[in-house]
């Protein structure tokens, strides 16, 4: 059998379903010759490499996890607000939902970029999910696997994170950035969609503001995602 009819039985060999591959080989190395064993070996490769997985880099790797405790239903504007907070984006009472749901206890993940990304890039390796899949479906899929994160447990993140900071009782590092870079954390809205809250302290105060889940924006490396019952070492 020539080389030059390989690369046809090559292609097609990866196509065919693999209960049928067995009797393929067999028929291959009877009509090959006496290059038969040479020919059966070579495909025999090419099913081996098809098998290979594919093992695909990380788009968001860990930082940290954090146990919280349970948390009680609380009003939207009673969220994020006291001393240590500056600016408050307006739109977090208007979009997202009046009342913040009661979580149970449970634990949160901060994870690290490994590339520059968007919204729908963080959304879909936290679900694990192609760019085929609709925003929508998504945001879908964050809320029923709790992934969103309300708003009473990002305060208690921030406060244990500042006062780990300031070096006072109570402090803990959970993994928040405190040097500019931004904090996001899916969140639902009233609508029922999800967006995007982010939490960054700048000038020694912490700002929050909200943006869609369908922004565009290309956030750079240096920020960080918290996500809800995610036990998963990297997404």
């Amino acid at each position: 059998m020539s080389k030059d009819m390989l690369g046809p039985i090559h292609r097609l060999l990866r196509k065919l379903p693999r209960k049928y591959l067995g009797l393929v080989l067999d028929i291959v190395r009877k009509l090959g010759g006496d290059d038969g064993d040479a020919v059966h070996e070579s495909l025999a490769a090419t099913l081996r490499e098809k098998a290979a997985p594919v093992v695909k880099d990380p788009t968001l790797t860990l930082v940290r996890s954090v146990q919280l405790a349970a948390t009680q239903a609380e009003n939207t504007t009673e969220c994020l607000v006291g001393d240590m907070y500056g600016y408050r984006d307006p739109n977090i009472n208007s979009w997202l939902r009046k009342q913040q749901l009661a979580r149970k206890a449970g634990k949160v993940s901060v994870y690290g970029f490994a590339e520059d990304m968007t919204f729908a890039t963080m959304a879909r390796a936290v679900v694990r999910v192609g760019e085929n899949v609709s925003l929508e479906r998504v945001g879908k899929l964050l809320k029923k696997r709790k992934h969103t994160v309300t708003l009473p447990q990002l305060d208690i993140l921030v406060a244990k994170q500042e006062k780990f900071f300031q070096k006072q009782e109570g402090g803990e590092d959970v993994g928040l950035r405190t040097d500019g870079w931004g904090n996001f954390v899916f969140v639902e809205n009233e609508d029922g969609s999800v967006s995007v809250v982010n939490a960054r302290r700048r000038g020694g105060r912490w700002r929050r503001h909200v943006n869609s889940l369908g922004r565009d924006d290309v956030w750079l490396r240096g920020n960080r995602l918290v996500v809800g019952n995610s036990v998963a070492s990297n997404l």
